[in-house]
């Protein structure tokens, strides 16, 4: 069966923009989730380690290693395709697909369909404007980083449920939005922390799954770029997509070698006139074994070749960035001594 026809690539194969610069994100604040830890009482801690957003803080008390490289070719290896919640990249020779389905097998987060996801419609009570007012923050707005963890420093003598709330609001403010520091969060959907039960069962796996593909898809991957949202997800995928890779490799050999094998002992067992027959059948099975790595080996050396390429390309700008530092500093000198 001939395999199916993939979509163009978004960059040319050999001319994907080399990470020169950097990739940075948002989520996973070590000072806004090392000061829920303190501000929170252990069985507090522990029962939000227990709820349905447990894999935020699973993430950050592995410490996960961010491999910004990895998640940049990811990026720029990207199929051209038309939907708009969903990205396809080559990893190796294979295509892998990264949408909400493998976001929610990632993570384990609610990511069932509601109506209204962004805007579900919070009344605004008596009791929501003034703990509001005691975080610090105006009603109309959401809560950020910043102005959660100066909440979290005085909230000691504060009821259990608000200890939870701002435990919350951290997870929601650092992790499923995963926007600047400073940033305000979207009030519609942190207003929903009044309700604890509210809160812990709506579907943020949605709601995080579309922060992060809203922010990849107006980024320019040819300059310096920060990604909102949970992107170490992307990463996981990416990981996970090289390492079944290498099992297929190493499966499709042991195939080869049993068929090899198995074709040697039958062709023991035949008579004369049927080895003529398996014999010419394993040639032609070598012959096309043979041209399928050939092809292999091409791909995997022009990949490399690309990368050569692109590590020249930076190699070469760095040193003249070098070239003309080393010029200004000179001219400054120069410019200097005359003064003087």
């Amino acid at each position: 069966m001939d395999s199916l026809e993939l979509p163009k690539r978004i960059f040319t194969l050999g001319e994907e923009p080399f990470p020169i610069k950097s990739l940075t994100y948002h989520t996973d604040d070590s000072k806004l989730f090392s000061v829920v830890r303190n501000a929170l009482h252990d069985d507090e801690y522990e029962e939000l380690k227990e709820s349905r957003l447990r894999v935020f803080l699973e993430f950050k008390e592995m410490d996960f290693g961010w491999a910004s490289r990895l998640v940049h070719y990811m990026l720029c290896f990207q199929l051209n395709i038309k939907k708009k919640y969903e990205l396809w990249s080559l990893v190796g020779a294979d295509p892998v697909r990264f949408s909400l389905i493998e976001f929610e097998q990632l993570t384990g987060l609610n990511c069932e369909y509601i109506e209204h996801l962004e805007n579900p419609g919070c009344e605004v009570t008596n009791e929501k404007a003034s703990f509001w007012e005691r975080i610090g923050v105006s009603v109309d707005a959401g809560p950020s980083s910043e102005q959660i963890i100066r909440a979290l420093k005085r909230c000691q003598e504060w009821s259990r449920d608000d200890r939870m709330r701002l435990g919350y609001l951290a997870i929601f403010s650092g992790f499923i939005e995963g926007r600047k520091y400073s940033s305000a969060t979207r009030a519609s959907l942190a207003r929903l922390v009044m309700d604890l039960e509210r809160f812990e069962n709506y579907p943020w796996g949605r709601v995080a799954f579309k922060v992060l593909m809203d922010s990849l898809r107006a980024k320019d991957f040819t300059k310096s770029y920060t990604v909102d949202g949970f992107i170490q997800v992307l990463q996981t995928i990416s990981t996970v997509a090289g390492i079944q890779g290498w099992q297929k490799q190493d499966r499709m050999k042991a195939r080869q070698d049993e068929s090899v094998n198995g074709a040697k002992a039958r062709q023991d067992e035949e008579p004369s006139s049927s080895k003529a027959l398996s014999v010419e059948a394993k040639e032609k099975e070598v012959k096309e074994g043979k041209e399928k790595e050939l092809k292999e080996k091409e791909l995997k050396e022009k990949a490399n070749k690309g990368l050569e390429k692109a590590l020249a390309k930076a190699k070469e700008a760095k040193a003249n960035e070098a070239k003309a530092n080393e010029a200004k500093a000179n001219e400054a000198k120069a410019n200097e001594a005359k003064a003087k």
